[in-house]
């Protein structure tokens, strides 16, 4: 899930920072804000970062467990 164009901007590298410690609810936070913030188009910078494929993984583990 890797991205062919690189994540620019100051914003997207703030929330690029925050995302590396993000875990649980705090990191489901941020991805919602990165979602909405506006000038945000790529998200694969994101979306392959260790604790976010992590969170993703229970996640999907949880789901088929219901």
């Amino acid at each position: 899930m890797s991205a062919e164009v690189k994540v620019t901007g100051q914003n997207q590298e703030q929330f690029l920072l925050l995302a590396k410690s993000a875990k649980g609810a705090a990191l489901a936070t941020l991805i919602h804000q990165v979602l909405e913030a506006p000038g945000v188009y790529v998200f694969g910078e994101l979306l392959d970062m260790p604790n976010v494929r992590e969170n993703v993984s229970f996640s999907q583990r949880h789901m088929a467990n219901c």
